[in-house]
């Protein structure tokens, strides 16, 4: 359930689901991300600004790609053509700026589209847990009569001392 969520992933799992969530959390846990602004790499770019250069304006280019028309002109000045042995089979560069490539990687267009709409010049910390201290307390609670501390621990992801710690907050409370 959302709710049960840490705040973080309360919000990304509003955004993208609490499956995509959940297999999010094992890889950016304890990490900070700043989301660019820019959702396309440079280099991917200059690519597709040399590929449209030729029946697409460079004001139209700039706002489709999201950076200044000075740099679509200077893309232009400067890289002339596409190189002769280009093959888009072959393209090895990353479409995305940072994050955005790894939610591309794990879930697709539509997703980092989404993100992108939401996030943008943000920076997220996504906690090492991704469950509430309510929710592991009501676990415990649930489980503590037949489960020792460490397996209670490993049911909710935190340490065998916050356990115990939870533990007698629990018993205080009855």
């Amino acid at each position: 359930m959302i709710s049960d969520y840490k705040k973080t992933y309360q919000e990304m799992a509003t955004l993208i689901g609490e499956q995509r969530t959940s297999k999010l959390f094992e890889m950016v846990k304890s990490t900070k991300y700043d989301f660019s602004m820019r959702l396309y790499s440079k280099q991917y770019c200059e690519y597709y600004i040399l590929k449209h250069k030729d029946h697409t304006e460079p004001r139209i280019l700039a706002l489709e790609l999201g950076y200044s028309l000075r740099f679509v002109q200077d893309v232009i000045k400067e890289k002339r053509s596409l190189p002769t042995n280009y093959d888009e089979g072959t393209i090895t560069m990353n479409k995305y700026n940072g994050i955005y490539q790894l939610f591309y990687d794990l879930f697709g267009e539509r997703v980092v589209n989404l993100i992108y709409d939401n996030l943008r010049g943000s920076t997220v910390y996504f906690p090492s847990k991704l469950h509430s201290k309510e929710y592991a307390q009501k676990k415990i609670a649930e489980n503590m009569d037949r489960l020792n501390v460490r397996e209670l621990a490993k049911l909710t992801g935190y340490s065998e001392r916050s356990v115990r710690r939870m533990i007698n907050e629990i018993n205080d409370d009855e």
